[in-house]
């Protein structure tokens, strides 16, 4: 039986974006007194509507961006040349690497119940691979462009495959998104005058220290939830985007102290590279567990994709040629092969 999870659909209102959130940070910021208003109207259009981070980010915030977009830049041609061989950097992730996987991602998923578990494996790897390239290739181009005319913006990646931690990963992965998202919901709602209370209300219970975790965590919680209706109003986003991650992390850090006690008693080394490696996949399996959601067509979908990877499972498909019937050939795999290696050796 397949289970049927009743589909919901949110009507976005136009303009829920990057440099809407851009907007509602600096009118906070302004209502908080952190920054003065921009009173130039031009000046105020230029951080507004600054058209390299329009349609993809990254979200800029205006205490950071005041001086780069106001003050005078002269012309700098190693800048513009620094910035141009960024722009083919995201081109090479873009053109050569996530455009090429997005084929095999496509069949796979587009078909899964025809394909064994091996295929759909590989499909749930590529699909990271594919989202990360097709990402943080186009920040490259929008931070080359910018970078052209000597504006330095926010970075977005910090090579988030080698994160250790789910915890980690969300550092270093759409780092504007994070933060932004961290300074105008969740650190004033665990300062707001509700949470305070509610605090004092679980203290008669449980005690000091677990009143507030217990807090922390249910402000985490709809924090993730905000996270999964701004990726998009369906279930897939709430959960891939949301409770999924949002779950690892609770999870994370209310298991931190039995994780140590682990460690302690079967004396693991954690200073060796084995352990770091351990660790790295684990967190990648967690997001690629994740953004299994983000590409299937639902979350019904979804769950199927996951269940049917023990469906006749055997590497055979990796050595017997089968796999270049999907839309690649053998040299479109060396050419990803090869992409990546370049990729982990910048």
């Amino acid at each position: 039986h397949e289970l049927v999870v009743p589909e919901i659909s949110i009507l976005a209102p136009i303009g829920i974006s990057y440099y809407t959130l851009s907007i509602i940070g600096y009118v906070l910021d302004v209502y908080w007194e952190l920054c003065e208003p921009q009173k130039n109207l031009m000046k105020h259009l230029l951080y507004t509507i600054y058209f390299p981070v329009l349609t993809s980010g990254p979200i800029l915030k205006y205490s950071m961006m005041e001086k780069e977009l106001f003050t005078l830049h002269k012309f700098d041609h190693i800048k513009v040349l620094h910035g141009i061989q960024r722009i083919i950097w995201g081109l090479f992730k873009k053109l050569v690497i996530a455009d090429r996987v997005a084929i095999f991602v496509s069949a796979v998923y587009g078909d899964y119940e025809k394909y064994s578990g091996v295929y759909i494996v590989l499909a749930i790897i590529l699909f990271a691979l594919q989202l990360y390239t097709d990402f943080s290739g186009c920040m490259d181009i929008v931070g080359g462009v910018s970078e052209c005319f000597g504006i330095k913006i926010p970075e977005n990646f910090n090579s988030p495959f080698f994160a250790e931690t789910v915890a980690e990963f969300w550092k270093r992965w759409h780092i504007t998104m994070g933060d932004w998202f961290k300074d105008y919901i969740l650190y004033p709602m665990m300062k707001s005058r509700v949470n305070r209370k509610l605090i004092e209300k679980l203290r008669k219970h449980f005690g000091k220290k677990a009143s507030k975790d217990i807090s922390t965590y249910l402000c985490m919680l709809i924090l993730w939830i905000t996270i999964g209706i701004w990726h998009g109003g369906a279930w897939k986003y709430i959960l891939a985007s949301g409770l999924i991650p949002g779950f690892f992390l609770i999870a994370g850090q209310a298991t931190r102290p039995l994780a140590e006690k682990v460690v302690k008693v079967f004396r693991i080394k954690t200073d060796v590279l084995s352990w770091k490696i351990f660790r790295m996949m684990r967190t990648f399996a967690c997001m690629c567990m994740s953004w299994v959601f983000v590409r299937a067509e639902g979350v019904r979908d979804g769950i199927n994709i996951l269940l049917n990877v023990k469906n006749n499972f055997t590497l055979a498909p990796l050595f017997d040629g089968s796999m270049y019937q999907l839309g690649l050939t053998w040299m479109d795999f060396n050419v990803i092969y090869f992409g990546v290696l370049i990729l982990l050796v910048v």
